[in-house]
């Protein structure tokens, strides 16, 4: 074999192995930009679907599977997972402190941070630690939304979207169980009563905890709890350009409030020592909230009418 050939071949050769090295290289490269292209983002946090990118707000969202994979199931949950904004928990259950961007509350005052669900703001601070159950996103607005959303938007806004009634039947179930035998159970249902037309959404959560805070005078725990809630929803479509969404939801609470420890003296930061009280602390809560959302598609807008009523009892 001259040494011509020679060299014609063997350039020929690897050329072939570039060529199929590259092939391997494209697609590989193609399979990690599938992997990790990013999704687009639709909020509603202005009263409308748009894109997260477009919006010249400060947000941050949280989607269903975020939700899900962080383990969020109360308000305090996602607060502190978001820079600038805390939630702190007083003596009972509905008395809470929320502070975002250095805007806070007065104890037993009116939030800065408008809370809504599903279009409807909450109207009472005791109603913002129910449980967060079924939720589709989160989004949370930092600085003033008093535009949009009100009274008590000074600081911002917490917009929360529960999961809508499907065409197509889903069905849940989800147990858990941690220290002081924690148990909880959530589930619920979806689907069509008349396809296309009517459909239904059913959901619940209930937790049972024995505590883990113990009252060395009475000899038993001090933050034990039990959480009922149950939320339904009704989306009926008689046309194509018009809908009526009916929610109504439940929420009934009953745990330990108000275990207070004595500080020694000049150590305010001091926390090593025990519930100590001689009367058992309690509070209950119960939460009813009913909402019917009436929605036009018209050509030149889309016309929405939101009528809510809420009911909040609470003692401890």
């Amino acid at each position: 074999m001259s040494k011509t050939h020679l060299r014609n071949n063997l350039y020929a050769r690897t050329a072939f192995i570039a060529l199929g090295f590259s092939s391997v290289l494209t697609i590989e490269a193609a399979a990690q930009a599938d992997r990790f292209s990013l999704e687009e983002i639709v909020v509603t946090a202005r009263k409308r679907e748009e894109r997260l990118q477009d919006i010249p707000d400060a947000i941050s969202t949280f989607s269903a599977s975020a939700i899900e994979d962080a383990g969020i199931a109360s308000v305090k949950d996602f607060t502190n997972l978001i820079p600038n904004m805390s939630l702190i928990q007083a003596q009972n259950q509905g008395t809470v402190a929320i502070n975002i961007r250095g805007i806070g509350q007065v104890r037993n005052g009116e939030p800065p941070v408008a809370m809504v669900i599903d279009g409807v703001q909450l109207s009472s601070p005791n109603q913002i630690t129910q449980e967060l159950y079924d939720i589709e996103r989160i989004e949370v607005l930092k600085g003033p939304q008093g535009a949009l959303y009100g009274r008590n938007a000074i600081g911002g806004a917490v917009n929360i979207i529960t999961k809508q009634p499907s065409n197509d039947f889903e069905h849940f179930l989800r147990l858990s169980a941690a220290n002081g035998f924690d148990l909880k159970v959530q589930g619920g249902s979806s689907g069509p009563i008349v396809e296309d037309k009517v459909l239904y959404r059913i959901s619940g959560s209930y937790q049972d905890f024995n505590g883990v805070i113990p009252n060395v005078t009475l000899g038993e725990d001090v933050d034990f709890m039990k959480d009922k809630n149950l939320r339904g929803r009704l989306l009926i479509l008689p046309t194509e350009r018009l809908s009526f969404d009916i929610r109504a939801s439940y929420s009934k609470y009953d745990g330990g409030a108000s275990w207070y420890i004595p500080l020694p003296d000049g150590q305010p930061n001091n926390t090593t020592e025990q519930v100590q009280g001689n009367i058992l602390g309690l509070g209950n809560r119960e939460l009813q909230e009913y909402a019917l959302k009436i929605e036009y598609e018209a050509d030149f807008a889309t016309l929405t009418s939101v009528t809510a009523y809420s009911s909040t009892e609470e003692y401890f």
